[in-house]
C-alpha cells in the first residue's frame, strides 16, 4: 500500500469520526436548548437551534479563505490538526454554557476554525495521482456519509444515558483524538518546495502573490470551470439541506402511522446509505470515464428523482425517491472536488479549497433558510412542490450546460 493510499484510509477514518461527533450533537441541539438552557417557548427553541446551527456555516463561510492560503503556505496537514484541536476545545467549553448568547458564540467561532473537509481533501489531492483521484474522493466521501448515518443514532443512546452536556464533552474527547491520530498516521511527503517552487525568486513571488486575494479572486473569475463547479456545490448542498429541517412536516403529510420519528430517521439513513453504497462505485467509473461524465449524469438522474417526489402519495414511494436520490448524488461532490483539484493551479490549491469550503457553508446556510422560506410564504403542500420543481429544474440546466462544455471540448 503507497503513502497516499495510507493517507485515503486514515483521513476517511479521521472524517467518519469527525462527521459523528458533529451530527451527535446537531439532531439534539434544540433540546438541550429547551431543557437545559431553559428556553420554554418551543417558537424560541426552534429559532435558537436553526441560528446556532447556522452559526457554525457563516464562521466557514467568513474564514475558509484564510485557511485556504494558510494551507498553500504550510501545508494541509496543519490545517487538519489546527481544526480538530479548535473543535475539541470549543465542543468542551459549548458543555458548560448557560445561555443561547453563549451557545450561539461559541458555534460562531468554532465555524471560523473549523474546516476539516477540505483541508483534508486538499491533502490527497496533492499526495493521490490524478489516475486515481476520482475513486479517491469516492472513498473519501464514505468517511463522511457512514459518520452521519452512524451519528445521530449514537447521540440519542449518549443523550438519553449521560445528558446533552455530557455529550459535548465526548466530542471534544472524541476530536482530541482525532488530532493525535492524524498527527502521528498521516504524513504529508509534497509540500510547496517540490511542487514546482523551486528557486527563492519563485517562492518570495508566490507568497506575494498567495497574500493578495485579488489575484485568487481573478484566478477563479476567468476560470469557468471553477466557476461551474462552485455553482454545482451551491446548488447540491441547498437541495440536501433544504428539505431536512421540513422533512418530518412532509412525511407527516403522507404517513398516518404512530412512529413518526423512527419514520424521519429511517428516511435519513435510507438517503444516507445509498450514497454511501455509491460513493466508491461510482468513483471507479469516474476514473475510466471521467469527472465530467459521472457529473453529467449523476446531476440529470438527481434532477429527475427530485422532481419526482412530487408523486410521493405514500411513504414507501418517498423511501424509493429518497434512495434513489442519494445514489443520485454520490458521484456529485467527488466528481466536483476531483475536477477542482485537477485544474486549480499547484501553489493555489490549498486558497481555491478555501473558497470552496466557503461556498459549501453558504449553501449549507441558505438550504434551510430557503426551505423556510419557501414553505412559510406559500404553505405546505405547494412549497414542497415548488422546492421539488425548483431544486429538480436546477439540476436538469446543469446537466445540458455540462453536456454542452463537453461537446464545445471535442471539437
Amino acid at each position: 500500500m503507497g503513502h497516499w493510499e495510507k493517507n485515503l484510509y486514515a483521513l476517511t477514518a479521521a472524517q467518519f469520526f469527525v462527521r459523528v461527533g458533529h451530527t451527535f450533537i446537531n439532531p439534539y441541539l434544540i433540546l438541550f436548548i429547551k431543557d437545559e438552557l431553559h428556553v420554554n417557548s418551543i417558537e424560541h427553541a426552534a429559532f435558537w437551534a436553526g441560528l446556532s446551527a447556522g452559526a457554525i456555516f457563516i464562521g466557514q463561510f467568513l474564514m475558509s479563505p484564510l485557511w485556504g492560503f494558510l494551507a498553500d503556505k504550510f501545508g494541509p496537514k496543519l490545517m487538519v490538526l489546527r481544526t480538530t484541536i479548535a473543535i475539541s476545545i470549543f465542543m468542551f467549553l459549548t458543555s458548560m454554557v448557560n445561555n443561547v448568547y453563549e451557545l450561539f458564540f461559541l458555534r460562531l467561532i468554532m465555524g471560523c476554525f473549523s474546516g476539516f473537509n477540505a483541508s483534508a481533501i486538499l491533502l490527497i489531492a496533492y499526495e493521490t495521482p490524478d489516475s486515481r483521484l476520482g475513486s479517491a474522493m469516492g472513498i473519501f466521501q464514505t468517511g463522511q456519509t457512514s459518520g452521519l448515518i452512524i451519528g445521530p443514532v449514537i447521540g440519542g443512546i449518549l443523550a438519553h444515558f449521560f445528558g446533552y452536556r455530557l455529550s459535548f464533552v465526548i466530542a471534544s474527547i472524541m476530536n482530541f483524538l482525532i488530532f493525535l491520530f492524524v498527527l502521528f498516521n498521516v504524513k504529508e511527503t509534497k509540500n510547496i518546495n517540490n511542487m514546482g517552487v523551486a528557486n527563492k525568486a519563485h517562492r518570495d513571488k508566490e507568497k506575494i502573490n498567495k497574500k493578495n486575494l485579488r489575484n485568487i479572486l481573478s484566478i477563479i473569475l476567468n476560470d469557468k470551470l471553477i466557476l461551474l463547479m462552485y455553482l454545482f456545490i451551491f446548488i447540491t448542498q441547498i437541495s440536501i439541506r433544504e428539505i431536512e429541517p421540513q422533512i418530518a412536516l412532509f412525511i407527516h403529510t403522507i404517513y398516518d402511522g404512530t412512529h413518526l420519528e423512527l419514520m424521519v430517521s429511517l428516511i435519513f439513513t435510507i438517503t444516507a446509505c445509498a450514497d454511501l453504497i455509491f460513493a466508491p462505485i461510482v468513483g471507479k467509473i469516474s476514473d475510466k470515464l471521467g469527472s465530467y461524465i459521472v457529473l453529467t449524469w449523476c446531476s440529470g438522474l438527481a434532477g429527475i428523482i427530485i422532481i419526482l417526489h412530487i408523486f410521493s402519495y405514500n411513504i414507501l414511494i418517498f423511501m424509493i425517491l429518497r434512495f434513489l436520490y442519494g445514489a443520485s448524488i454520490a458521484g456529485i461532490l467527488p466528481s466536483i472536488n476531483a475536477l477542482i483539484a485537477k485544474n486549480a493551479p499547484d501553489g493555489k490549491k490549498g486558497a481555491i479549497f478555501g473558497f470552496t469550503a466557503s461556498i459549501t457553508a453558504l449553501g449549507n446556510f441558505f438550504g434551510p433558510f430557503l426551505g423556510g422560506l419557501i414553505i412559510g410564504t406559500i404553505g405546505l403542500e405547494r412549497g414542497f412542490l415548488c422546492m421539488f420543481l425548483l431544486t429538480g429544474l436546477l439540476f436538469i440546466i446543469n446537466h445540458f450546460y455540462i453536456k454542452m462544455i463537453l461537446k464545445y471540448q471535442k471539437r
